[in-house]
């Protein structure tokens, strides 16, 4: 048998206690009357400790065993609540262990609480509860500004009574708001979420009696989202009622997550010259676990019974591709073989890592094979064919993502050209005026053979002429594809009139004739 203090017990169920009473009371109001809730708590815990001595006939300390277990079942009303349980081991003596046992943390105020750890949805859920038990809803969004409870009943919807609305920092450290009733009766429940901005999400649910009391209690294999905390409320349970019905519930009242961790192993000699092992055990009830990739194993609690439990984490969201980027590569008529081109890849996953993701770049239409997938978030791939590409990236969980990528690598088609001249009519100076399409730059260059004038390969579409003849103007694109035309100027003229004469006539009456010789 362990040894356990009288004085010791009576802090540790004293704080249990007020733990329990400051989750159903505002923080405010209990910090105002906290003393008088400790002094009352105290008495009373001391009487039930007396009461049991004086009944069962055993010595406190020496059945303090007996005493922890009923304090472990009362530290499921309190969420996250802590419980140390010790078990002594001897290696050749008959020694008791004594472990005392120490004050539960202080709780957080409300101001002082960290950031969230995770900032899901709690949506308002059904709840299946024994007949006159208590019963608590709870609701959180990351963007609410103010719950409002309401009740029905007696055919119309009536505000909740401010008693009944509590606002808890829970696990997560998230502000919720939660709702307490009896469960006297079936009734619905619904919460308006008022949200920044003006908009406002109504949730409802209900609360229902079960027929019966429980036997007995288990839990199937459960799959859910991996990387995500899941409420106790919504695994799924088989309950045996006391009348051999069987049914599968989901959002039983009082169920938790129950984990126990070994804390500390303390070895000591004993006045025989044995030694003495000491083995202290925390467990710890929670609304709320994490579920990796994967079976997780583990237990859950209802009232004094253990449920072991699998949870089967999946992995159901694909990587993000952040960034792709496609190096700088020649166009190529098709002739001759494709250089390569380096795809790189910016991608991360929830769950995975980014050295665990893998990378493929096909053209679009066509199916990675596992041949094409690369661990390498950067690669060379040859561009065989223009059009859409398709990037791809694998979890390892086989999710996949993709983005698509337009790719111009082999170019043989030569561009389309058309020519038109400035001026129309006669003029000193014309200029030629050319119209290309193509799916990648191009370069013109102006000749006229019988002038002996070259330009040259220049980016210019346009060309100043000066002189009558017959022009032929090339464009090629970057894969060096080339047309050409042919275009004739001969409305150039740079000579000015050729005046050969003049001869002046008279005419009778004292007029002049002028003619031109």
């Amino acid at each position: 048998m362990m040894k356990i203090k009288v004085s010791d017990l009576i802090w540790y169920l004293t704080g249990v206690f007020l733990g329990f009473v400051s989750g159903f009371l505002s923080e405010s109001y209990f910090r105002k009357h906290r003393y008088l809730y400790a002094v009352v708590s105290m008495c009373l815990l001391f009487s039930v400790l007396l009461s049991l001595s004086g009944c069962t006939g055993k010595n406190v300390e020496d059945e303090g065993e007996d005493v922890v277990q009923a304090a472990e079942i009362l530290s499921q009303s309190e969420n996250n609540l802590v419980t140390i349980e010790s078990s002594g081991k001897e290696a050749a003596s008959t020694e008791r262990s004594e472990q005392t046992l120490p004050e539960l943390p202080e709780q957080k105020e409300a101001d002082d609480v960290q950031e969230p750890i995770s900032d899901f949805i709690t949506k308002l859920s059904d709840i299946y509860a024994e007949k006159d038990s208590m019963v608590v809803f709870r609701c959180y969004h990351p963007e609410a500004t103010e719950y409002t409870w309401e009740v029905y009943d007696e055919g119309r919807w009536e505000s909740a009574a401010e008693s009944e609305i509590i606002p808890k920092v829970d696990e997560l450290y998230r502000k919720t708001s939660t709702f307490m009733t009896s469960a006297d009766k079936e009734k619905q429940i619904r919460c308006r979420i008022s949200l920044a901005g003006g908009t406002s999400v109504l949730e409802e649910a209900s609360l229902y009696l079960l027929p019966e009391k429980i036997r007995s209690i288990s839990a199937d294999s459960y799959t859910v989202k991996a990387g995500e905390y899941v409420d106790s409320l919504t695994v799924p349970v088989v309950v045996i009622f006391t009348d051999d019905r069987e049914e599968t519930i989901t959002g039983l009242n009082g169920l938790y997550f129950w984990n126990t961790e070994e804390e500390s192993i303390e070895q000591s000699s004993t006045e025989t010259g044995g030694i003495k092992e000491t083995v202290t055990m925390v467990s710890t009830a929670s609304e709320y676990s994490y579920i990796e990739v994967g079976e997780n194993q583990g237990r859950m609690r209802y009232q004094d019974q253990d449920i072991p439990v699998i949870i089967v984490g999946e992995d159901q969201t694909a990587p993000t591709i952040q960034d792709l980027t496609v190096s700088a590569y020649a166009i190529s008529d098709g002739s001759s073989e494709p250089e390569p081109v380096t795809v790189t890849f910016l991608a991360e996953d929830d769950i995975s890592l980014r050295a665990a993701l893998e990378y493929a770049f096909l053209p679009a239409g066509t199916e990675p094979q596992e041949t094409d997938w690369n661990r390498e978030a950067s690669f060379d791939v040859d561009i065989k064919q223009n059009g859409t590409w398709v990037a791809y990236c694998r979890d390892e969980s086989g999710n996949i993502t993709t983005r698509e990528e337009e790719v111009i690598a082999i170019d043989n088609k030569a561009p389309v050209v058309k020519l038109q001249l400035e001026n129309a009519s006669w003029c000193q100076e014309n200029k030629i005026i050319v119209e290309a399409e193509d799916d990648s730059m191009v370069q013109y260059c102006y000749r006229c053979p019988s002038l002996r004038i070259d330009s040259g390969w220049i980016s210019e579409g346009t060309y100043s002429v000066k002189e009558n003849g017959m022009w032929i103007v090339q464009v090629k694109d970057e894969a060096g594809n080339v047309t050409e035309e042919e275009i004739s100027i001969d409305n150039i003229d740079t000579e000015p009139p050729v005046i050969h004469g003049i001869r002046i006539k008279e005419k009778s009456g004292g007029e002049a004739k002028t003619d031109e010789e």
